[in-house]
Protein backbone atom coordinates (compact mmCIF):
# COMPACT_ATOMS: atom_id res chain seq x y z
CA UNK A 1 0.00 0.00 0.00
CA UNK A 2 1.43 3.86 -0.89
CA UNK A 3 2.17 5.94 2.21
CA UNK A 4 -0.80 8.27 2.85
CA UNK A 5 -0.37 11.97 0.84
CA UNK A 6 -1.57 14.82 2.54
CA UNK A 7 -3.66 18.06 0.93
CA UNK A 8 -4.18 20.87 1.60
CA UNK A 9 -6.77 22.96 -0.48
CA UNK A 10 -6.80 26.62 0.40
CA UNK A 11 -9.16 29.50 -0.77
CA UNK A 12 -10.04 32.61 0.38
CA UNK A 13 -13.16 32.26 2.85
CA UNK A 14 -12.78 28.28 3.39
CA UNK A 15 -16.63 28.45 3.10
CA UNK A 16 -17.03 26.28 -0.21
CA UNK A 17 -14.44 25.69 -2.85
CA UNK A 18 -12.03 24.24 -0.13
CA UNK A 19 -14.80 22.62 1.86
CA UNK A 20 -15.84 20.70 -1.23
CA UNK A 21 -12.43 19.82 -2.87
CA UNK A 22 -11.88 18.74 1.00
CA UNK A 23 -14.82 16.40 0.91
CA UNK A 24 -14.75 15.03 -2.68
CA UNK A 25 -10.36 13.97 -1.75
CA UNK A 26 -11.70 12.26 1.49
CA UNK A 27 -14.09 10.31 -0.03
CA UNK A 28 -12.29 9.64 -3.34
CA UNK A 29 -8.84 9.37 -1.64
CA UNK A 30 -9.57 7.56 1.16
CA UNK A 31 -6.66 4.84 2.23
CA UNK A 32 -4.39 6.76 -0.13
CA UNK A 33 -4.65 10.52 0.98
CA UNK A 34 -5.52 12.68 3.84
CA UNK A 35 -7.58 16.12 2.76
CA UNK A 36 -7.64 19.26 4.85
CA UNK A 37 -8.45 22.82 3.67
CA UNK A 38 -8.12 26.36 5.30
CA UNK A 39 -8.87 29.72 4.16
CA UNK A 40 -6.80 32.86 4.43
CA UNK A 41 -9.99 35.29 5.56
CA UNK A 42 -12.32 32.07 6.90
CA UNK A 43 -15.89 33.00 7.25
CA UNK A 44 -16.10 31.05 10.45
CA UNK A 45 -18.65 28.99 8.88
CA UNK A 46 -19.60 26.40 5.66
CA UNK A 47 -22.17 27.32 3.56
CA UNK A 48 -25.01 25.41 4.69
CA UNK A 49 -26.39 24.82 0.63
CA UNK A 50 -22.63 23.27 0.17
CA UNK A 51 -23.65 21.00 2.94
CA UNK A 52 -26.27 19.89 1.43
CA UNK A 53 -25.21 19.46 -1.69
CA UNK A 54 -21.94 17.67 -0.87
CA UNK A 55 -24.69 15.12 1.33
CA UNK A 56 -26.94 14.66 -1.77
CA UNK A 57 -24.59 13.27 -3.81
CA UNK A 58 -23.09 11.29 -0.98
CA UNK A 59 -20.01 12.69 0.42
CA UNK A 60 -18.81 12.92 3.83
CA UNK A 61 -19.68 16.24 5.69
CA UNK A 62 -19.34 15.84 9.35
CA UNK A 63 -15.87 16.91 9.80
CA UNK A 64 -15.86 19.77 8.11
CA UNK A 65 -16.07 23.49 9.16
CA UNK A 66 -13.91 26.58 8.77
CA UNK A 67 -10.33 26.80 9.40
CA UNK A 68 -7.51 29.45 9.00
CA UNK A 69 -4.67 28.61 7.25
CA UNK A 70 -2.33 29.67 10.07
CA UNK A 71 -3.80 26.22 12.20
CA UNK A 72 -1.46 24.56 9.49
CA UNK A 73 1.32 26.59 9.63
CA UNK A 74 2.62 26.42 13.20
CA UNK A 75 5.75 23.48 14.78
CA UNK A 76 3.64 20.23 15.02
CA UNK A 77 1.49 20.74 12.78
CA UNK A 78 0.47 17.88 9.89
CA UNK A 79 3.10 18.00 6.94
CA UNK A 80 1.72 18.38 3.47
CA UNK A 81 3.13 16.86 0.36
CA UNK A 82 0.24 19.33 -1.65
CA UNK A 83 -0.72 22.56 -1.49
CA UNK A 84 -3.25 23.58 -4.06
CA UNK A 85 -4.87 27.23 -3.89
CA UNK A 86 -8.78 27.60 -5.27
CA UNK A 87 -9.38 31.22 -6.78
CA UNK A 88 -10.22 33.48 -9.37
CA UNK A 89 -9.63 36.89 -9.37
CA UNK A 90 -13.12 37.74 -8.76
CA UNK A 91 -13.22 36.18 -5.28
CA UNK A 92 -9.49 37.55 -4.32
CA UNK A 93 -10.81 41.32 -4.15
CA UNK A 94 -8.28 43.95 -4.08
CA UNK A 95 -9.04 45.02 -0.79
CA UNK A 96 -7.75 41.92 0.81
CA UNK A 97 -4.42 42.53 -0.78
CA UNK A 98 -4.54 45.92 0.09
CA UNK A 99 -5.56 45.19 3.78
CA UNK A 100 -2.93 42.80 4.00
CA UNK A 101 0.11 44.85 2.39
CA UNK A 102 -1.05 47.37 4.94
CA UNK A 103 -0.85 45.36 7.93
CA UNK A 104 2.93 44.20 6.53
CA UNK A 105 3.78 47.45 6.54
CA UNK A 106 2.36 48.44 9.90
CA UNK A 107 3.97 45.35 11.60
CA UNK A 108 7.44 44.64 9.78
CA UNK A 109 8.23 42.21 12.72
CA UNK A 110 5.38 39.74 11.49
CA UNK A 111 6.05 35.91 12.10
CA UNK A 112 7.36 34.39 9.08
CA UNK A 113 4.06 32.03 8.75
CA UNK A 114 1.82 35.56 7.78
CA UNK A 115 3.66 35.75 4.31
CA UNK A 116 3.77 31.68 3.89
CA UNK A 117 -0.16 31.92 2.85
CA UNK A 118 0.69 34.94 -0.11
CA UNK A 119 3.70 32.50 -0.85
CA UNK A 120 1.15 29.63 -1.13
CA UNK A 121 -1.63 31.97 -3.68
CA UNK A 122 1.44 33.05 -5.85
CA UNK A 123 2.14 28.74 -6.39
CA UNK A 124 5.50 29.45 -4.24
CA UNK A 125 5.58 27.15 -1.12
CA UNK A 126 8.96 26.90 -0.58
CA UNK A 127 8.78 28.71 2.91
CA UNK A 128 5.86 25.73 3.95
CA UNK A 129 6.73 23.11 6.11
CA UNK A 130 7.87 19.69 4.23
CA UNK A 131 8.24 22.09 1.10
CA UNK A 132 4.87 20.48 -0.62
CA UNK A 133 3.83 20.46 -4.29
CA UNK A 134 2.14 23.68 -5.04
CA UNK A 135 -0.89 24.43 -7.63
CA UNK A 136 -3.53 26.44 -8.33
CA UNK A 137 -6.75 25.67 -9.60
CA UNK A 138 -8.77 28.74 -11.09
CA UNK A 139 -12.19 27.68 -9.89
CA UNK A 140 -15.02 30.45 -9.51
CA UNK A 141 -16.71 30.81 -6.21
CA UNK A 142 -20.10 29.17 -6.33
CA UNK A 143 -21.53 31.58 -3.57
CA UNK A 144 -20.05 34.92 -5.40
CA UNK A 145 -22.99 35.58 -7.93
CA UNK A 146 -25.56 34.69 -4.85
CA UNK A 147 -28.67 32.93 -7.02
CA UNK A 148 -31.38 32.03 -6.02
CA UNK A 149 -32.62 28.58 -4.56
CA UNK A 150 -32.63 25.71 -7.66
CA UNK A 151 -29.79 27.99 -9.77
CA UNK A 152 -27.66 27.93 -6.86
CA UNK A 153 -27.80 24.41 -6.38
CA UNK A 154 -26.80 23.39 -9.80
CA UNK A 155 -23.88 25.80 -9.38
CA UNK A 156 -22.73 24.29 -6.51
CA UNK A 157 -23.17 20.91 -7.89
CA UNK A 158 -21.01 21.88 -11.30
CA UNK A 159 -18.18 23.06 -9.13
CA UNK A 160 -18.11 19.50 -7.64
CA UNK A 161 -17.87 18.06 -10.58
CA UNK A 162 -14.92 20.04 -11.63
CA UNK A 163 -13.69 19.60 -8.40
CA UNK A 164 -13.82 16.05 -8.79
CA UNK A 165 -12.60 15.92 -12.67
CA UNK A 166 -9.62 17.58 -11.04
CA UNK A 167 -8.88 15.47 -8.37
CA UNK A 168 -9.39 12.47 -9.87
CA UNK A 169 -6.56 13.39 -12.27
CA UNK A 170 -4.66 13.93 -8.78
CA UNK A 171 -5.38 10.76 -7.92
CA UNK A 172 -4.88 8.70 -10.93
CA UNK A 173 -0.96 11.04 -11.05
CA UNK A 174 -0.53 10.02 -7.79
CA UNK A 175 2.33 6.86 -6.63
Amino acid sequence: MPPTTRVLFLSPGNSARSIIAESVLGRLGVGRFVAASAGIQPRGYVQPRVLAILAALGYPTADLHSKSWRVFATSGAPVFHHLISLCDEESWPHEHCQAARSREVETPWRKPDVSLCRQALRGDCSAWPGRPTTDVWRIADPMAPHPPGALMDMILAETVRDLRERIETLIDNSP
